[in-house]
């Protein structure tokens, strides 16, 4: 099957495969390149391309393509961005969890030589995001001949699942309504499932009062909701892979001043949160379009275990360096 662009690859792939494919233009690819050879024939057949793209971007009727920061480019429509194949920089996290979860212990030459065979052509990540998944997967143990991970999918899906639990406790003491996605209903936890918390009102939610996007408020891991007035919304991961929920999901649900988003990561993931956040400008901007706020796991059980849990108290919590870890600076509640 194709896949779509990437949008942790640089601006000229993804414009390369516009142009190449004439997408947008209303003519194509071969009248594009005829014309701009006949009035520029370069020798240099990858500045001939480059031409390409640029006169192609240039188009004023052009609108496929949105410059999203100087010199780099990515797919402005919705539906072209829900086609486009995962970010590379999730899709090396996961294969860099899954090859030291599953090969067994290896040198780390080994290791490197691995991902080599994973990623080729335009998919060839650097190697600081390399490193930098490693450096969250590795466990303290490890050497250079010998990398170990204390990650293990079957232990980090109960932490999941508990700490949905936990926020499905939380919003019930605060007085709130909460949905669980159907995927995270069915969770087991301790003798039923997650979906057993929830009475049957909360099941056959009319979710429409949260927002107009009903089909994405359904995939949201959890919410706290007060009908037609606010809701909380709630993302719980333990990897750093967040490209679906921030540029797909809660792209189609859009900005509500009473929509409240928080992203829930593992403190472990932390700098390859940062990591990718730097390197992102499509995370930086769809975290900014919506509001959110990063919330650690350990801080997110330090408010819960409150009785009841006090909203002014999230304040020292937020973000990727807390107040509560650092102290001393003044941070606004909920992106204000």
């Amino acid at each position: 099957m194709a896949r779509g662009p990437d949008p942790d690859n640089g601006g000229a792939d993804v414009a390369a495969g516009f142009a190449a494919s004439g997408r947008g233009s209303g003519q194509g690819p071969i009248a594009t390149q005829r014309s701009t050879t006949e009035r520029e024939p370069a020798t240099d057949p990858v500045e001939r391309l480059v031409a390409i793209i640029r006169e192609e971007l240039a188009r004023p009727d052009q609108h496929r393509l949105v410059e999203i920061e100087p010199g780099r480019w990515w797919l402005g429509d919705q539906a072209d961005r829900d086609a486009a194949a995962p970010a590379l920089a999730d899709r090396v996290e996961w294969a860099v969890f899954s090859l030291l979860s599953t090969a067994g212990p290896m040198s780390e030459a080994a290791f490197y030589e691995r991902i080599a065979t994973m990623f080729t052509g335009h998919d060839l990540p650097d190697e600081t995001l390399v490193r930098a998944c490693l450096e969250s997967y590795r466990s303290p143990e490890s050497t250079p001949d010998r990398l170990l991970t204390r990650d293990d999918l079957l232990a980090r899906s109960q932490q999941h699942t508990d700490l949905l639990a936990a926020i499905t406790d939380g919003g019930h003491r605060l007085g709130m309504r909460v949905w669980l996605s159907e995927r995270e209903q069915a969770r087991r936890h301790g003798t039923g499932t997650l979906g057993d918390m929830l009475d049957d009102r909360e099941r056959n939610a009319y979710l429409g009062s949260i927002g107009r996007a009903v089909d994405a408020i359904a995939e949201v891991d959890a919410i706290w909701y007060v009908r037609s007035k606010v809701a909380f919304l709630f993302e719980v991961e333990w990897t750093a892979i967040l490209g679906d929920a921030l540029l797909r999901r809660h792209a189609r649900i859009g900005t509500d001043d009473k929509l409240i988003r928080f992203l829930v990561i593992a403190p472990e993931r932390t700098d390859l949160v940062r990591h990718k956040l730097e390197r992102s400008p499509l995370w930086r901007e769809a975290l900014a379009d919506g509001g959110w706020n990063l919330i650690k796991w350990d801080h997110l059980r330090a408010f819960l275990d409150g009785d009841p849990p006090d909203l002014d108290a999230l304040e020292p919590l937020l973000g990727l360096d807390p107040l509560v870890e650092r102290g001393g600076e003044q941070m606004p509640l909920f992106g204000g």
